[in-house]
């Protein structure tokens, strides 16, 4: 092949393919995540809503995680926080990773704009986590899984929620590169990350990961090559 045709050649594979160009890989969970067609398989993913005052084996709890933060006037009197947790364990230890993203699709959100973030959690919580211990018999420290024991305390990815009915059925991106950094190396063992609101009188419903058989939960995780 001419060495000027061949020399085109890979310079356009290089600007077709951003992954090839930058010398990164990327890690999608679910696998086979398309946004387009959201019905996919999701094993190795969970996510639970633990509500104040539930007791019960909240897994139940399938078609949504609501994230709420009580007070202001607000209508609802309970918080309310998810948990979630991708299994990750195909991923060498070896991986350095650059960035991590969380996205979830808000299916609604009433009252005012608030923060919400994600914290990394420090025990091996279950699907019958509830308000009161993280697998069905055993306590959190602090109820909610909220006490330094429970879970980090610095909260990542912070995103802005605007006022009620601003924008609905929208997609958030939570920067979660830190703990997923200490997941793959093995830094910390992975037990997943817990929502939180930071603003009082908040209400923000997230489509879960079985919202009517589909799925509404991404986590991208890009690495150097």
């Amino acid at each position: 092949m001419n060495p000027k045709i061949f020399s085109s050649l890979f310079l356009l594979a290089l600007a077709v393919s951003p992954e090839l160009a930058a010398g990164t890989k990327t890690f999608l969970f679910p696998g086979n995540f398309d946004a387009a067609n959201p019905k996919q398989d999701l094993t190795g993913v969970k996510m639970v809503q633990v509500t104040v005052g539930d007791v019960k084996t909240t897994n139940e709890v399938k078609t949504r995680i609501l994230i709420h933060h009580p007070g202001n006037g607000s209508a609802m009197t309970e918080s309310a926080e998810g948990l979630i947790w991708f299994d990750l364990s195909s991923i060498p230890k070896d991986t350095k990773v650059t960035s991590a993203t969380l996205s979830l699709l808000c299916q609604i959100h009433y009252a005012g704009n608030t923060k919400i973030s994600m914290q990394r959690v420090l025990l091996p919580w279950t699907e019958k986590a509830n308000w009161e211990t993280y697998d069905g018999e055993n306590k959190w420290h602090k109820a909610g899984g909220n006490g330094k024991s429970d879970i980090d305390l610095t909260p990542e990815g912070a995103v802005e929620v605007p006022p009620a009915g601003a924008k609905m059925n929208t997609w958030y991106d939570f920067d979660v590169t830190r703990m997923v950094k200490m997941w793959v190396g093995g830094e910390a063992p992975n037990y997943g990350m817990k929502s939180k609101s930071a603003n009082t009188g908040s209400v923000c419903e997230f489509k879960s990961a079985v919202w009517s058989g589909t799925n509404f939960i991404k986590l991208a995780i890009t690495a150097e090559k």
